[in-house]
Protein backbone atom coordinates (compact mmCIF):
# COMPACT_ATOMS: atom_id res chain seq x y z
CA UNK A 1 0.00 0.00 0.00
CA UNK A 2 1.33 3.46 -0.90
CA UNK A 3 1.77 6.19 1.69
CA UNK A 4 -1.00 8.15 -0.04
CA UNK A 5 -3.38 5.20 0.35
CA UNK A 6 -2.40 4.94 4.03
CA UNK A 7 -3.10 8.64 4.59
CA UNK A 8 -6.49 8.39 2.85
CA UNK A 9 -7.38 5.37 5.03
CA UNK A 10 -6.22 7.16 8.20
CA UNK A 11 -8.16 10.35 7.42
CA UNK A 12 -11.30 8.31 6.71
CA UNK A 13 -10.97 6.92 10.25
CA UNK A 14 -10.87 10.40 11.86
CA UNK A 15 -14.33 11.46 13.04
CA UNK A 16 -13.23 15.11 13.22
CA UNK A 17 -12.48 14.96 9.47
CA UNK A 18 -15.32 12.73 8.27
CA UNK A 19 -17.94 14.86 10.03
CA UNK A 20 -17.17 17.32 7.17
CA UNK A 21 -16.35 14.93 4.31
CA UNK A 22 -18.16 11.67 4.91
CA UNK A 23 -15.97 9.31 2.86
CA UNK A 24 -15.03 12.00 0.27
CA UNK A 25 -11.25 11.68 0.73
CA UNK A 26 -9.27 10.88 -2.41
CA UNK A 27 -5.77 10.21 -3.71
CA UNK A 28 -4.50 12.29 -6.67
CA UNK A 29 -7.85 13.70 -7.81
CA UNK A 30 -11.50 13.58 -6.91
CA UNK A 31 -14.01 11.88 -9.20
CA UNK A 32 -15.71 14.36 -11.50
CA UNK A 33 -19.04 14.28 -9.67
CA UNK A 34 -17.69 13.99 -6.13
CA UNK A 35 -19.52 16.14 -3.64
CA UNK A 36 -18.20 18.76 -1.24
CA UNK A 37 -16.59 19.27 1.16
CA UNK A 38 -13.79 16.86 0.31
CA UNK A 39 -10.07 16.19 0.71
CA UNK A 40 -7.62 15.37 -2.08
CA UNK A 41 -4.09 14.10 -1.31
CA UNK A 42 -1.44 14.87 -3.98
CA UNK A 43 2.18 13.69 -3.82
CA UNK A 44 4.53 16.49 -4.89
CA UNK A 45 7.96 14.91 -4.40
CA UNK A 46 9.92 12.06 -2.82
CA UNK A 47 13.49 12.05 -1.55
CA UNK A 48 15.14 8.79 -0.50
CA UNK A 49 17.89 8.68 2.12
CA UNK A 50 20.14 5.71 1.41
CA UNK A 51 22.02 4.06 4.24
CA UNK A 52 25.07 1.88 3.70
CA UNK A 53 24.09 -0.98 5.97
CA UNK A 54 22.42 0.40 9.08
CA UNK A 55 18.96 -0.16 7.61
CA UNK A 56 19.32 -3.28 5.46
CA UNK A 57 15.66 -3.82 4.56
CA UNK A 58 14.27 -0.30 4.83
CA UNK A 59 15.16 3.18 3.75
CA UNK A 60 14.02 6.55 5.00
CA UNK A 61 11.92 8.54 2.52
CA UNK A 62 10.67 12.11 2.72
CA UNK A 63 7.42 12.47 0.84
CA UNK A 64 6.01 15.92 0.20
CA UNK A 65 2.25 16.17 -0.15
CA UNK A 66 -0.43 18.76 -0.73
CA UNK A 67 -3.61 18.14 1.20
CA UNK A 68 -6.38 20.03 -0.57
CA UNK A 69 -9.49 20.82 1.47
CA UNK A 70 -12.30 21.86 -0.84
CA UNK A 71 -15.77 23.18 -0.05
CA UNK A 72 -17.66 26.35 0.76
CA UNK A 73 -15.56 29.05 2.44
CA UNK A 74 -16.34 28.18 6.07
CA UNK A 75 -16.41 24.42 5.48
CA UNK A 76 -13.08 24.42 3.61
CA UNK A 77 -11.39 26.23 6.52
CA UNK A 78 -13.03 24.06 9.19
CA UNK A 79 -12.07 20.92 7.29
CA UNK A 80 -8.49 22.19 6.82
CA UNK A 81 -8.27 22.86 10.56
CA UNK A 82 -9.44 19.31 11.39
CA UNK A 83 -6.93 17.81 8.91
CA UNK A 84 -4.09 19.97 10.30
CA UNK A 85 -4.82 18.92 13.88
CA UNK A 86 -4.57 15.26 12.86
CA UNK A 87 -1.69 15.44 10.36
CA UNK A 88 0.77 17.90 11.90
CA UNK A 89 3.20 15.91 14.05
CA UNK A 90 1.79 12.54 12.95
CA UNK A 91 4.00 9.53 13.82
CA UNK A 92 3.42 5.81 14.20
CA UNK A 93 2.34 2.98 11.92
CA UNK A 94 -0.56 3.38 9.49
CA UNK A 95 -1.55 0.41 7.34
CA UNK A 96 1.97 -1.04 7.79
CA UNK A 97 3.75 2.21 6.87
CA UNK A 98 6.07 3.45 9.63
CA UNK A 99 5.89 7.26 9.85
CA UNK A 100 8.84 8.81 11.68
CA UNK A 101 7.88 12.49 11.47
CA UNK A 102 5.30 14.75 9.83
CA UNK A 103 5.63 18.51 9.55
CA UNK A 104 3.36 21.05 7.97
CA UNK A 105 5.29 23.46 5.80
CA UNK A 106 4.81 27.13 6.49
CA UNK A 107 2.19 27.70 3.84
CA UNK A 108 -1.54 27.49 3.53
CA UNK A 109 -2.89 28.61 0.17
CA UNK A 110 -6.42 29.78 -0.43
CA UNK A 111 -8.00 29.63 -3.86
CA UNK A 112 -11.51 30.75 -4.73
CA UNK A 113 -13.00 28.66 -7.50
CA UNK A 114 -14.01 30.15 -10.84
CA UNK A 115 -17.59 31.03 -10.05
CA UNK A 116 -16.31 34.08 -8.08
CA UNK A 117 -19.25 34.21 -5.69
CA UNK A 118 -18.71 34.63 -1.99
CA UNK A 119 -20.59 31.38 -1.44
CA UNK A 120 -18.67 29.57 -4.16
CA UNK A 121 -16.29 26.68 -3.73
CA UNK A 122 -12.95 27.28 -2.06
CA UNK A 123 -9.74 25.30 -1.64
CA UNK A 124 -7.28 25.43 1.24
CA UNK A 125 -3.98 23.69 0.38
CA UNK A 126 -1.61 22.55 3.11
CA UNK A 127 1.83 21.12 2.30
CA UNK A 128 3.22 18.34 4.51
CA UNK A 129 6.60 16.60 4.65
CA UNK A 130 6.23 13.03 5.85
CA UNK A 131 9.36 11.03 6.75
CA UNK A 132 8.59 7.33 6.56
CA UNK A 133 10.26 3.96 6.18
CA UNK A 134 10.03 2.20 2.85
CA UNK A 135 10.80 -1.48 2.42
CA UNK A 136 13.55 -2.12 -0.13
CA UNK A 137 13.16 -5.88 -0.42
Amino acid sequence: MSLEDSIVTALKAQATVTKWTGKRIYKDKAPQRAGFPRVVIERLDSERQYDSGALPSNQLVRGEFDVLCQGSDSKAYSLADAVRKYMNGLTGTIQGTVIRRTTMEDKTNFTQFKDGSEDGLHEVAQTYSIWHMEATS
